[in-house]
């Protein structure tokens, strides 16, 4: 069985810009989302951070911090 952060669906994609969004407090609009390399990964527009997307229990998603932004 295929793991949602591995499956490379607009459906998928939906939930974790909802899910992210609330979890970090930050806005759709500053964030993108990319489906490289098997999975999905989130990007602050402002600062750069990074965060690769994983499937958690419970909950649909978890995020791992991957790269550092301009402001830390």
């Amino acid at each position: 069985m295929k793991l949602q952060c591995e499956t490379n669906t607009r459906a998928v994609e939906n939930r974790i810009r909802r899910h992210f969004a609330a979890w970090s407090g930050i806005p759709a609009r500053d964030f993108q989302t990319d489906f490289e390399h098997g999975q999905w990964w989130v990007t602050a527009l402002r600062t750069g951070k990074q965060w690769s997307v994983c499937d958690s229990e419970p909950g649909p998603f978890c995020y791992e911090r991957v790269s550092h932004g301009e402001d830390d």
